[in-house]
């Protein structure tokens, strides 16, 4: 049995290994893999292709405002077996152009030119928008691989603690010194700690897939380490924060995410959409001018020829004035409709900053305290293992120190990676791609000192 559990392990590792995608061989830091991801990014290129579609349907609008020409062919035609012995005209043919120039559209063209201008406003907007999450989710990603990877390298320590305990405890049988169940035990949990690795693996292997898959790389990509001592005295100072400072916090942050967030940004240009498409429904109850001249030339059937030019000013105006007010609610409804929208859009992008902001100073304090934890739990396996050598703690004492450990190494990675991927998302939700922003922010506020 033994043999053959030997056998399966080995087995699913080589599958696992032979399944991973390639290493590459240069690491990576986050500025870099940021700038794949945006030159890879197939949304970001759909978003630009947009805009300028947008700029486009803009520049073509000036057009409007130019004359517009018209041709006319007229003529008549009688061939032979028609009456005829031989093809002649039937009666005058003329050639006539026309060039209508628009005089007056009733503001028409004053607000398709404003609609088009907000149009392309808001493609820049969206496009930003879009630029900022694939900065949150290449970031993510980075984060979840350095998580993975730490989360495995952990799992390597409990399978070597496992494995120590269980050459001690099969020496220490065959010693006389314990009983049959304490190697069983330790045999069983060593097997328990090398599925954990198995599993640690696994995550790791799919965390670089997804990374690779979303910078558009065929291998997966090698990456620096984040450097968690840096934000050490931010770390103390958001945990030192009392609850009215964490929520005073709040204010500074939701303006500056007011003001700098495209998703605002969007939201005012939608506004302003809004009202003027209800303005361009009410002006088809405008009158409208527009001056023709036309150019005729005529071929009478004695082949004479003869000129006309003409001359005029058309006025249109649209006389189903009864459906106005029906057309004026339709107009206040759309305009209450962008209010409505905009009040749910607000009220979600605030509540996200506040998830964000919350995350973020508990991760703090989550992080101190599993170091506390994590030192104590290592301190106390050393002390078990060393009483456990000199037959003075039992293997049930070191397995339980073990245990202890292993899920204070866990919740501190966890912790600290927490800390790290709601920073992202807080960057983001405010509308900024740089962390330093956020504490800007919060020292000129007095929150954090200067």
């Amino acid at each position: 049995m033994k043999r053959l559990h030997v056998t399966i392990v080995l087995l699913a590792v080589l599958a696992t290994v032979l399944s991973a995608p390639v290493l590459a061989a240069d690491a990576l830091d986050l500025d870099q893999l940021r700038s794949l991801a945006v030159e890879n990014s197939n949304t970001l290129k759909s978003s630009s292709l947009s805009v300028e579609s947008q700029q486009l349907d803009q520049d073509a609008l000036k057009y409007d405002l130019f004359p517009s020409i018209s041709t006319q062919l007229k003529s008549g035609i009688t061939y032979p077996g028609m009456g005829n012995d031989y093809t002649t005209l039937n009666g005058d043919s003329s050639l006539g152009v026309t060039l209508t120039q628009p005089v007056y559209q009733g503001g028409v063209y004053a607000i398709d030119k404003q609609t088009a201008s907000v149009e392309t406003a808001l493609s820049l907007a969206e496009r930003e928008s879009a630029r900022l999450d694939v900065l949150l989710t290449v970031d993510t990603l980075y984060l979840g691989l350095l998580e993975a990877i730490e989360k495995q390298e952990a799992a390597q320590k409990d399978l070597e603690a496992a494995n120590l305990r269980l050459e001690l405890a099969e020496a220490r049988f065959e010693a006389g010194m314990v009983a049959r169940t304490d190697t069983l035990m330790a045999k069983a949990e060593a097997a328990a700690a090398e599925t954990s690795l198995l599993e640690a693996e696994k995550n790791t292997i799919i965390a670089g897939s997804d990374l690779a898959s979303f910078l558009g790389l065929e291998e997966v990509p090698e990456v620096e380490p984040v450097d968690l001592q840096h934000y050490e005295g931010v770390i103390n100072e958001l945990t030192a924060l009392n609850t009215e400072r964490i929520e005073k916090s709040l204010e500074p942050l939701t303006a500056a995410g007011f003001e700098h967030s495209p998703d605002m940004v969007k939201l005012g240009l939608a506004r302003e959409q809004a009202e003027l498409e209800a303005q361009r429904m009410m002006k088809q109850y405008t009158p409208s001018i527009s001056f023709s001249l036309s150019d005729t030339v005529s071929l009478d059937n004695q082949f004479s020829l003869s000129n006309s030019v003409s001359a005029s000013i058309t006025g249109s105006l649209t006389l189903s004035q009864w459906d106005r007010k029906n057309t004026a609610q339709q107009a206040d409804i759309t305009i209450d409709q962008a209010e409505v929208s905009a009040a749910e859009t607000v009220r979600l992008y605030i509540q996200d900053i506040q998830s964000s902001w919350y995350e973020l100073v508990t991760s703090c304090r989550t992080i101190q305290s599993a170091l506390s934890a994590e030192e104590y739990a290592q301190e106390l396996y050393n002390d078990t293992y060393q009483r456990y050598e000199l037959n003075a703690a039992t293997v049930t004492e070191l397995s339980d120190a073990e245990a202890d450990l292993s899920s204070a190494r866990y919740q501190s990675i966890s912790s600290s990676y927490s800390f790290l991927k709601a920073l992202a998302a807080l960057t983001r939700s405010l509308g900024f791609e740089d962390e330093l922003k956020v504490w800007e922010i919060l020292k000129a506020s007095g929150i954090m000192e200067a």
